[in-house]
């Protein structure tokens, strides 16, 4: 039996009623207005197959409109933000502040000394064998992406038209590619005054420039973008959740390297796509944070990265082409996963060097000029993280990552019902977050703490998981 959405009836077991449900949960008492916010529904399995009448995303995620994230920006104040603000004096000092820090709890800061010291204290994340994996991933060739991008056979060369079709047809065709070429995810949004913004001043070296002329170009000084290239292109993917849920250490570390080799081909795949169509995909640098927020990938979180409603914390922008191909645009998302980072604060508390902001609420303030201006949002210290992240914690750090409520795995009904709930209301976040804590997800610490209290690495090493270490959804 079916009803007219086509929903199999079948999996629905029994009815239970929204005070039902509260009870279960052992809310009951939370009141008639907590009660109503959540949606109707007949049983559990039932939140599950709704889903699947929205193959694009989760039927509890609300759109935006264009520019209008979550996440405040006040766009009088916000401008493209110039990289060679890392170069500061400020920085320098923060960052060594760190190191300091770092040679009081070692006795040294030399990473070889540590890597040997640890590989023979059999420190659990940074072993010789989580050292070597780490290794191996880095051993693969990984594409140069370039701001033209590869030589490709274009229309012209082949003598036929460029391909011609709605921005719709576009888009979609876009999605099936990248998906095949290796991408989890894609974006689109029409590159407008304030979006804008979101690219970068610069590299570092080369000025962005945008400009009334018919084709791009790359000088020693500027990257010259068509003011008629009006959209962007976000390309995400996934990092491997099983070992990035192991930091701190080596084998956390071979995660994010296997995104940076993996995507860094897919995207030069997908930027050859393109330019065979006959148009353009420049890589240029930008706020990918932003961008994917900006084109609904995911929302603003506490640590300074965007959260997905599909797979948390461990995605990751490898790239952003503005392109003359039109393409739908893609619009900001409400999950409440930016709500729910004002009561959790788990990343805050687990940081082994208070990088990230512990107040409640977003501010204005930021922690010095490698943040943006403009964004109401908890500004992360980038310098302060920087070097137990690369290299300190033992090995490689991201605990922010891994701690996060929702890097967790759907294989438990649960989950959703975090998903779903938050993305209703925020009464329920400070309990969401102690459940987290009483079913013993992420007891990862840094520095001499590093999994003293718990056995993620050993579990790992004890698991044949996934192809690539990614979980299927």
């Amino acid at each position: 039996m079916h009803d007219k959405k086509g929903v199999s009836m079948r999996q629905f077991h029994s009815t239970m009623s929204r005070r039902d449900f509260m009870k279960n949960l052992g809310l009951a008492g939370a009141g008639i207005g907590a009660a109503a916010s959540f949606p109707a529904f007949h049983d559990i399995d039932e939140l599950t197959v709704l889903s699947a009448n929205n193959p694009k995303r989760p039927w509890w995620i609300r759109e935006r409109d264009q520019d209008n994230p979550t996440t405040e920006v006040d766009w009088n104040i916000y401008k493209p933000y110039d990289q060679r603000n890392f170069r500061t004096g400020e920085y320098t000092s923060t960052w060594n502040g760190t190191l300091e820090k770092i040679g009081e709890i070692y006795g040294t800061t030399d990473k070889n000394e540590l890597n040997a010291r640890w590989i023979n204290d059999n420190v659990p994340g940074s072993t010789l064998k989580d050292l070597a994996l780490s290794n191996a991933v880095a051993a693969a060739p990984r594409a140069s992406n370039t701001f033209l991008g590869p030589s490709v056979s274009t229309p012209t060369q082949i003598g036929v038209v460029n391909w011609a079709g709605s921005p719709e047809e576009n888009f979609k065709m876009i999605q099936v590619a990248s998906r095949y070429l290796g991408a989890w995810k894609v974006s689109a949004l029409e590159i407008t005054d304030k979006s804008r913004r979101m690219f970068y001043a610069n590299d570092g070296d080369r000025d962005l420039v945008f400009d009334d002329v018919d084709t791009p170009s790359q000088t020693n000084t500027s990257y010259i973008i068509p003011n008629k290239f009006r959209w962007a292109l976000n390309i995400m993917h996934r990092q491997p959740e099983s070992s990035a849920r192991t930091a701190p250490g080596h084998l956390m570390g071979s995660s994010l390297i296997y995104h940076n080799y993996t995507s860094a081909n897919v995207s030069h795949r997908i930027q050859a796509f393109i330019k065979g169509l006959g148009y353009s995909a420049l890589d240029v640098p930008s706020a990918s944070c932003g961008l994917s927020i900006m084109s609904g990938l995911g929302e603003n979180g506490r640590a300074g990265f965007a959260i997905t409603p599909e797979n948390g914390p461990m995605m990751r922008i490898s790239s952003t082409f503005i392109t003359d191909l039109p393409l739908s645009p893609t619009f900001p998302i409400d999950a409440g996963l930016n709500r729910f980072c004002y009561d959790c604060r788990k990343c805050a508390d687990h940081c082994p060097t208070q990088s990230i902001m512990s107040q409640r609420e977003p501010g204005w303030d930021i922690t010095g000029p490698w943040n943006s201006e403009g964004i109401r949002t908890w500004a992360f210290n980038n310098p302060k993280c920087d070097p137990i992240r690369k290299a300190y914690a033992p090995g490689y750090c991201s605990i922010c990552q891994s701690v996060c409520v929702f890097t967790k795995f759907d294989e438990a009904i649960i989950h959703d019902v975090v998903k779903f709930t938050a993305s209703t209301t925020g009464i329920f976040n400070g309990f969401f977050r102690n459940m987290d804590d009483m079913f013993g997800y992420a007891k990862n610490s840094g520095y001499l703490q590093a999994h003293t209290e718990d056995d993620y690495p050993q579990q790992w090493w004890d698991t044949i998981g996934p192809e690539y270490g990614l979980h299927q959804y």
